[in-house]
């Protein structure tokens, strides 16, 4: 398939670096001199003792046409805005297009566009950029997609099911039934993980490796699990879910920690700022949340050379 990503971070050079070995990608980046490096010395991952390096087509986001079978949207979720005018303005063009945001805020907004495929997908790997044209793949999990109706219609899944069908090492894509609820898992642990490794400035594993940073874990989880109103049964598909991610990530510095330690805006408004809205919604009481996200604020500002 002829696939465009759209994005030159951490996740957008992973799926390019895996991608390119079955189809013809062309990533699209905001900078000419991320442009201008990936076109001269390739895209280098690495892979425990093991590096390699891809030569993929590398265009400026502004060159994008919507042409092609699958555009795969991996910035950041306060990154969608200009993306999204782009979106809609070649709409008739697009024939199908994969979300790949934490959060779950952009939702409403992207359910409403008139392509014909439409998906989103949660990361399950542990992944840092290393420089522009670099990535080290620092834990193997998985990418989960759905496939979002419109309307409450059903939408065609072709592409979705040429691309999980694509058996690729290290790069295992699975489709799933329910977006909402495969959305609603991986935002936990995003809730979970992201907010104290960055509070506690540590990598993933060790929320559980360490009894205390464990203690801490357990009352939040249970805290935002309360907001959602699960049963005890789904309670407990979180946990395992939770555990799974953070062993699978453990040696890797969560998104958040590595944003806020590189002076760039982080996603809590995206994550933990979309579970305190569903709170005040439902006249949840939730005092962890709100506290952890003051703290994350209060990191932000003092990043930022504020008082």
């Amino acid at each position: 398939m002829k696939i465009s990503i759209i994005g030159g971070g951490a996740i957008g050079l992973l799926c390019a670096a895996y991608l390119a070995s079955k189809h013809k990608v062309t990533v699209y980046v905001r900078t000419e001199s991320q442009r201008d490096l990936l076109r001269e010395k390739g895209l280098t991952i690495s892979l425990i003792d093991k590096m390699e390096k891809q030569y993929v087509s590398v265009e400026l986001f502004e060159n994008w046409d919507g042409s092609g079978d699958l555009t795969i949207i991996t910035v950041k979720q306060y990154q969608l805005e200009p993306v999204m005018k782009q979106v809609k303005k070649l709409s008739n063009d697009i024939r199908a297009l994969l979300f790949l945001q934490n959060g779950m805020g952009h939702l409403q907004a992207i359910e409403e566009l008139t392509v014909e495929e439409l998906y989103v997908g949660i990361v399950e790997h542990g992944v840092m950029k290393l420089d522009g044209a670099s990535i080290r793949h620092a834990g193997v999990g998985s990418i989960q997609i759905a496939s979002l109706p419109f309307c409450g219609r059903n939408r065609p899944s072709r592409i979705g099911e040429r691309l999980t069908e694509s058996s690729i090492p290290n790069f295992e894509l699975h489709m799933q039934t329910d977006p909402i609820w495969m959305m609603q898992k991986k935002l936990v642990v995003n809730c979970l993980v992201n907010t104290l490794t960055t509070i506690l400035e540590i990598n993933n594993g060790k929320l559980i490796e360490n009894a205390h940073y464990e203690r801490l874990l357990m009352p939040f989880m249970e805290e935002i699990t309360g907001i959602f109103e699960w049963n005890n049964d789904q309670k407990a598909v979180i946990k395992q879910y939770v555990w799974k991610v953070i062993k699978q990530t453990g040696a890797n510095k969560s998104s958040m920690l590595k944003d806020l330690e590189l002076g760039r805006k982080t996603e809590i408004d995206a994550i933990l700022g979309y579970v305190l809205e569903l709170a005040t919604k439902k006249d949840k009481h939730a005092p962890l949340s709100a506290a952890f996200y003051e703290m994350l604020k209060g990191k932000e500002q003092e990043r930022e050379g504020g008082i």
